[in-house]
């Protein structure tokens, strides 16, 4: 690899001690001079427990970060040792460790854990049905319709809150939040009420995500020592993709002051307006930390393409105002998703399909994955992104088969996981099941769920084992990531399952957390060459593809027809969003355009 000149100028004039940002535009190779800027000052410190921390948005950027390093290693351009001094994470990796680390500082009572999805959304439809009982005094108005009952669409916002937003809300106001916040601002008492839920379920060591940012802040402002160690063994911090920052994570940094600070963002790329991003975060950068121009640098040479790619349009010539047209319309975008998907294999290209919305994701991916053709071809559609990675999957099936006492646990084994893993729909299975299918399925799930009250890891096993047979009897394909990681966590339990009887559901739920995530980063350090991804576009950030589709560009929503405003060329941050899509592509773009709506650049 040639280092550009003006990554070698950069180099040249960063040094230990100082805050520096540095600006990029897609493609202008930011994340390796992160890694040579990183290099450049830890080979300064010769502390080996010292180390760079490299922060950025998303697992998937951590996993390009750390292929990068491999790449300028194999290159010959970083030593091997060097990379034992770096640390790569993501924002919600860092304090979480630091929480599980300091949890007794922090006055929890009990071993934090992540919630699964499904967990957090019985959590939350617990909370709704007790709002509901007592709407009037509790949830804001501008929720309630002329009946005084919850707004049945608006309530994804008041989910949001209840998972765990609102405890940031009530900490650092709704109104630095985007649009989200907009709502709930001088709804001190709603917040105040939600804040002590969530600390509540919280202190008995259940988390969200979300909330996580908020026990820092408690951390670092209540214990000027654990502030001190952190700051110790990272004297040099590089935030990645910094114009994506809610003002949270912002006012963290402000508070670490790390001894050296290596800012890289481009505001062309700001996709999380909605949840606080805000476009002029680093002009207030600049100003709160007093940087001279001398410590702004912009990046100018273009490597992943010259000139922005090529856009392929292709047009769907469907009415998208009833049902049968909205309907048919969506079938054609499947349909034109595959056929591109087949041209990609056929000339060996990394496609990826970039969504606006994940149920927009979920529908394509399950096409692909039910597609004859694409099945002869060997080839399954890898569906990325944090609630719907495959190891994310693999953790809400091997955690619900702990609560093996619930009276629908045959219910989840017969039915649930089989539709969680494969495209398609399963009947429910009975003792009276007649089809030989349905009966050997029964059988099956019965046996799992009798082998659940005697050891759990053979019935786990012995799920694996069902669900590659129910694979091998049927053409679709599914993500083998899921069972590969099921099997990870089996192989390991096994090694001690003496032991596993002794420990308790706490115990049992973090040991197999511990594992999915050794398996994960196992994964995530030797990720295969997919030639087919499905992901969102905010789940793209820091990725780079062969070709994208972008598969449904719209005024009109994905989900229902009469919902309009799924790309609004008004906002800045649907215009990012088109921005950021396109340039994941290396070489070509392909856009699936609706009726009427407007050429994509005249979008832009």
């Amino acid at each position: 690899m040639e280092i550009s000149s003006d990554k070698k100028d950069i180099l040249e004039k960063i040094t230990l001690g100082n805050y520096y940002l540095i600006k990029g535009k897609a493609g202008t190779g930011k994340t390796v001079l992160g890694v040579l800027v990183g290099k450049k000052l830890i080979e300064m410190i010769p502390n080996v427990n010292k180390k760079v921390l490299f922060i950025t948005y998303s697992k998937l950027a951590k996993w390009q970060i750390n292929e990068t390093i491999n790449r300028l290693i194999n290159e010959k351009i970083l030593k091997k040792d060097v990379k034992s001094r770096f640390e790569v994470s993501n924002f919600h990796s860092i304090w979480w460790d630091l929480i599980k680390n300091n949890r007794f500082f922090l006055g929890l009572k009990k071993k934090p854990t992540i919630l699964t999805k499904i967990e957090l959304e019985i959590i939350r439809d617990k909370f709704i049905e007790f709002l509901e009982i007592d709407t009037n005094e509790r949830v804001p108005p501008s929720f309630l319709t002329k009946n005084g009952t919850i707004n049945k669409n608006k309530v994804d916002d008041l989910r949001r809150i209840i998972d765990g937003v609102g405890l940031l809300y009530q900490q650092w106001n709704p109104e630095s939040f985007g649009e989200h916040g907009k709502n709930f601002i001088k709804q001190e008492e709603f917040l105040q009420g939600v804040a002590d839920k969530i600390k509540a379920r919280n202190k008995d060591g259940f988390f969200s995500h979300d909330e996580t940012v908020y026990w820092i802040k408690i951390l670092f402002e209540n214990n000027i020592n654990v502030l001190r160690l952190f700051n110790y063994k990272y004297p040099i911090v590089i935030i990645d993709e910094f114009q994506d920052i809610d003002y949270a994570q912002y006012d963290i940094i402000k508070k670490i002051k790390p001894y050296t600070l290596i800012i890289f963002g481009d505001t062309e790329q700001t996709i999380h307006i909605w949840r606080g991003a805000d476009l002029n975060r680093s002009d207030d950068l600049i100003k709160y930390f007093g940087l001279s121009n001398e410590k702004i640098f912009e990046l100018t040479t273009f490597h992943r393409f010259k000139d922005l790619p090529p856009i392929e349009s292709h047009n769907l010539n469907h009415s998208l105002d009833d049902p049968q047209g909205f309907a048919t319309c969506k079938k054609t975008v499947k349909i034109n998703c595959k056929q591109i998907a087949l041209e990609a294999i056929k000339k060996n290209k990394i496609l990826a399909i970039l969504c606006r919305s994940n149920e927009e994701a979920n529908d394509i991916v399950k096409f692909l994955r039910l597609d004859e053709d694409i099945f002869n071809k060997g080839i399954y559609a890898v569906r990325l992104g944090a609630e719907n990675s495959p190891y994310e999957k693999a953790r809400e099936i091997a955690i619900r088969l702990l609560k093996k006492e619930e009276s629908d646990m045959f219910s989840y084994i017969s039915v649930d996981i089989f539709e969680e893993i494969f495209p398609d729909s399963f009947e429910i299975v009975t003792v009276k099941s007649i089809k030989s299918d349905k009966k050997h399925r029964y059988q099956k799930s019965k046996s799992i769920l009798d082998q659940l009250t005697k050891s759990y890891p053979f019935a786990l096993k012995e799920l694996v084992l069902a669900i590659l047979e129910a694979e091998a009897n049927r053409n679709w394909k599914f993500d083998k990531d899921i069972v590969n990681c099921l099997k990870f966590v089996v192989k390991s339990l096994l090694k001690d399952s003496n032991k596993w009887n002794d420990l308790t559901n706490e115990e049992k739920r973090i040991l197999i957390d511990n594992t999915i995530i050794q398996y994960e980063n196992m994964r995530l350090s030797n990720l295969p060459r997919q030639l087919i991804s499905v992901m969102t576009i905010h789940q793209s950030k820091s990725r780079e593809f062969d070709w994208i589709i972008i598969p449904w560009y719209s005024s009109k929503s994905w989900i229902n027809f009469h919902h309009s405003n799924y790309y609004n060329c008004s906002k800045n941050e649907d215009k990012n969003l088109i921005h950021t899509a396109r340039t994941r592509a290396k070489e070509l773009v392909f856009v699936l355009k609706t009726v009427n709506y407007l050429p994509i650049d005249d979008f832009l």
